[in-house]
């Protein structure tokens, strides 16, 4: 009897350690591209426009790398890899969307400079990240690290883990959408 009290304790004792790990998701608005933000009428056009570059500049050096395009169209399907930038010899697929990280501008300053890409009232909750679609769960975008993020267009909730940069790696054969196994880092 006294070995389960203490059981227990220890349990309910190692409760906070295990929910301090845990980060709450993040509201972020998910979109194809600038055209689809445009069209949903949360952000303005510059908005847009200006998250969709961050994304696709952290899309240039945190996409999933591959070193051969068999590999990657394996993932992504056939014709839906590119070389990655820089002569690197890698492959990597095509963004499929994003995921703004921004609040949309509250109403009452939605008419001054709120919605502006400099900043306004629109507050950063993290930076705008790439998406990608696999062959195998086409369904879901997913981000660089190959974490489901959605299904559908527009605010949606997201783990913290996948409104972070990756740190750009060459990605195995087969299965992005599954369990992708990471190999070194970039370029080595």
């Amino acid at each position: 009897m006294k070995r389960s009290r203490t059981l227990r304790l220890v349990l309910v004792g190692s409760t906070p350690l295990l929910l301090a790990g845990c980060e709450p998701s993040r509201p972020g608005y998910l979109y194809r591209d600038p055209a689809s933000c445009i069209a949903a009428g949360v952000f303005d056009r510059a908005v847009c426009e200006h998250e969709f570059e961050l994304a696709r500049a952290a899309h240039l050096q945190s996409a999933p790398r591959y070193r051969w395009r068999a590999d990657c169209e394996a993932d992504f399907g056939v014709g839906r890899c590119e070389p990655a930038p820089y002569d690197t010899g890698l492959y990597m697929p095509p963004m499929a969307g994003y995921l703004v990280g921004r609040e949309p501008p509250r109403e009452e300053q939605a008419g001054g400079s709120g919605g502006s890409a400099g900043g306004g009232s629109a507050r950063r909750t993290f930076v705008s990240q790439p998406l990608y679609r696999s062959r195998d769960d086409a369904e879901h975008f997913r981000s660089a690290d190959n974490l489901r993020v959605g299904s559908r267009e527009g605010l949606i909730h997201v783990d913290a883990d996948a409104t972070r940069s990756p740190t750009p790696s060459i990605v195995s054969r087969g299965g992005f959408g599954r369990s992708a196994a990471r190999l070194s880092s970039f370029g080595g």
